[in-house]
């Protein structure tokens, strides 16, 4: 398989993911905190395997890399971005 028609099969497979999100959520009765701290759970472990397969014994080495101001960034922007607020919004709006 070329890698032009792996990465669109790739990047079609996380749009309908991503795209299924709205609905699992409106599935769970989970607070947003509850669901952030899943959502981040999975991510680390879905990242941290990635980098297992493919960097196999330098993982350590592969995360320290990067640098700490790229850490600390990552971090910043990932606290900003919670969705404390939006879930605010939609249990008002479920009330209804």
């Amino acid at each position: 398989m070329r890698r032009q028609t792996l990465g669109l099969l790739l990047l079609l497979g996380g749009a309908m993911a991503d795209s299924s999100s709205g609905i699992l959520t409106r599935l769970t009765a989970a607070d947003g905190f509850t669901t952030a701290s899943a959502r981040g759970l999975i991510a680390f472990i879905f990242l941290f395997g990635v980098l297992l397969i493919r960097d196999r014994g330098r993982v350590l080495t592969s995360i320290t890399g990067v640098g700490l101001w790229v850490m600390r960034s990552c971090a910043g922007c990932r606290s900003l971005g919670t969705e404390s607020g939006s879930t605010a919004r939609s249990d008002t709006v479920m009330k209804r």
